[in-house]
């Protein structure tokens, strides 16, 4: 069952229902990904309602972005993990407008990033206290049905799993796009 987004409080600012412990949320920027529930905010970053946060899976590899050991450090470099359905593999993710996000793990409370706003190829991917700076926000770029690219909104790099390797606790870096599966991911 589809859940129209109610506008409330002016420009940028939306609230969605839910129903059935499942939601769609289409609005705006954000209309092209379906079937996940959004924690929504207005362009200051308030939210107006919580939602169900949904876990981030690589496509090459089947598993998901992952707090390793359940930590609650900042600086703490994320990796991939079998789907175990924990709090520390689920990430809300805050509207900020034009296709762009933060993602917030739900365990932690801490944001996605790029560790130190680095620009290199291979950059750590981490998590730590949420700013607002451009390294923790990330462009949702549709590749093809379900399938998205994470784009650093600071280097232009997208969230990929390091070497291409499927194990549990590869690391999780940003890499040029280069179409690779193990930079494809999907919201479930």
């Amino acid at each position: 069952m589809f859940v129209d987004p109610i506008r409330e409080r002016g420009e940028g600012s939306h609230r969605v229902g839910m129903q059935n412990s499942a939601c769609r949320a289409m609005f705006r920027d954000m209309d092209r990904i379906p079937k996940i529930c959004w924690r929504l905010g207005d362009r200051d970053g308030r939210h107006t309602r919580a939602s169900v946060a949904p876990t981030v899976v690589g496509v090459q590899s089947g598993r998901a972005l992952d707090d390793p050991g359940w930590s609650t450090a900042s600086g703490t470099q994320m990796d991939i993990w079998t789907i175990n359905n924990g709090n520390n593999q689920k990430w809300t993710l805050n509207n900020l407008g034009n296709n762009t996000v933060k993602l917030i793990n739900v365990f932690s409370g801490l944001a996605l990033e790029v560790k130190q706003s680095l620009k290199t190829n291979g950059a750590v991917v981490d998590q730590a206290t949420y700013t607002g700076a451009a390294n923790q926000q990330w462009t949702v770029v549709q590749v093809s049905s379900g399938i998205y690219n994470l784009k650093n909104v600071n280097s232009g790099e997208v969230l990929d799993v390091a070497g291409k390797k499927t194990a549990d606790g590869t690391l999780v870096d940003q890499w040029p796009s280069n179409n690779g599966t193990n930079q494809q991911w999907k919201f479930q």
